[in-house]
């Protein structure tokens, strides 16, 4: 399997605004025009961060910044929401209502995952030579200083935990400057109820709770988790519309939600709900492949996604990586670590966004399915790492009995079994 970070970094620029450090959308397959995309901007800042972390390159770290003042300084509404696209001179137009800046309905989801982002840059805020490093480049500094980053994150987080209510759900859509404020739809998507998706909301006040200790924050994030719970069946799978169904999608974002928030808060029966959630869609996988969509209305196998086999994936691995896992889930990670390596286009090496209906291959490039290829398939390296790695500790000795370095007559094994 070749799996190769530099393709991945050679790739970003190819999905940033140079002017904003924002995420940009291309133009999409179904004529949406280009646009600023504040929820996947919240994705790229974790994921700039990680990069940082594993290469030390300072630039993943300045890039993560100018996007984190981006989002608190220009997405931010008047009411300190995260609005959800900016498509330049198109967003005043009235085909745009749903999601542009200008027409100010509020995702609970999108804003989450700018939370999540943001929190990795408090986080970052701690590191004294990150500190440094901003003390001598103004031209970050201007754009936002670490106080008002660390005070505008935690002022989101506080907004989304008084979001949520005491049953744990929060609404989907909403617009605070409307008298009904909560979007309904006569026939909604997934992303357009309030659903066990939100969890992802938990995940984000758990790594916001890392930082700020604030009950608050981690009260919000149980209650949201226990109302995941409330859908999902006893066979694993989350019910992720009103006939009962379930898309592969946001049955991820479900288990991502309530494991990490699990792991934080040491729930575990978050952390039971996502291995229960993980070993029923790796029971889907077949070459490689998991349909879209399950349940007792969809007539057909659907086309898989890039991303959604990636998170997949990703909790797999997690899973494994933490000893939640099974062994028996080797072989369909494996599978799906190929299929997503071979979604790779051969010559610019991105990851392809995957299949419509009637098996019709995308032709839109997003970011967020390449930082879901990505953020997978190094989780998967980990966890295979981890399964297949011992590591020795020679206590007072120079290892002079471990054979084939010398003794053979009378070695110190050093095979799984008897170490």
């Amino acid at each position: 399997m070749l799996f190769r970070s530099d393709d991945y970094v050679r790739n970003l620029p190819r999905f940033f605004d140079p002017a904003t450090g924002a995420v940009i959308e291309a133009q999409r397959d179904d004529g949406t025009p280009a646009f600023l995309f504040t929820e996947v901007t919240g994705y790229a800042i974790r994921e700039l961060m990680t990069l940082y972390r594993l290469t030390g390159d300072v630039r993943h770290f300045d890039h993560a910044w100018r996007a984190g003042g981006w989002l608190l300084k220009s997405a931010a509404s008047d009411e300190g929401w995260m609005r959800t696209r900016f498509y330049f001179d198109r967003d005043n137009d009235p085909d745009r209502t749903l999601y542009s800046f200008a027409h100010g309905n509020i995702f609970s989801f999108d804003n989450r995952i700018c939370l999540n982002g943001l929190a990795a840059l408090c986080e970052a805020t701690r590191d004294l030579v990150l500190m440094h490093h901003l003390e001598s480049h103004p031209d970050l500094l201007s754009l936002i200083t670490p106080a008002q980053l660390v005070e505008g994150s935690l002022a989101l987080g506080d907004r989304l935990a008084d979001l949520v209510n005491d049953k744990g759900s929060v609404p989907s859509i909403f617009n605070p400057r409307t008298v009904e404020k909560e979007l309904r739809f006569k026939e909604p998507r997934w992303s357009q109820i309030r659903g066990s998706f939100h969890a992802k909301i938990a995940e984000a006040l758990s790594e916001l709770y890392l930082y700020s200790q604030d009950k608050k924050h981690a009260d919000a994030a149980r209650r949201l988790c226990e109302f995941a719970l409330t859908r999902q069946l006893p066979d694993g799978r989350f019910a992720t519309d009103k006939e009962g169904n379930t898309q592969l999608h946001p049955h991820c974002y479900s288990a991502e939600g309530v494991l990490r928030t699990g792991q934080v808060l040491g729930e575990k029966r978050f952390v039971e709900s996502a291995r229960k959630a993980t070993a029923w869609a790796l029971s889907k996988c077949e070459r490689g492949v998991i349909p879209q969509e399950y349940g007792p209305t969809i007539k057909k196998a659907s086309p898989f996604r890039t991303d959604a086999l990636s998170q997949v994936l990703r909790l797999g691995s997690r899973l494994m990586e933490a000893g939640h896992g099974d062994e028996s889930w080797w072989k369909p990670l494996s599978a799906l670590a190929g299929n997503v390596i071979s979604m790779k286009d051969p010559k610019d090496g991105y990851y392809r966004y995957g299949f419509y209906e009637y098996q019709t291959p995308s032709k839109t490039v997003s970011y967020w399915t390449n930082n879901f290829a990505f953020s997978a398939l190094l989780e998967y390296c980990a966890a295979w790492l981890c399964n297949n790695s011992t590591v020795l500790v020679l206590a007072g000795g120079i290892g002079s009995r471990c054979w084939p370095i010398s003794c053979e007559s009378n070695p110190k094994p050093l095979d799984r079994k008897s170490t």
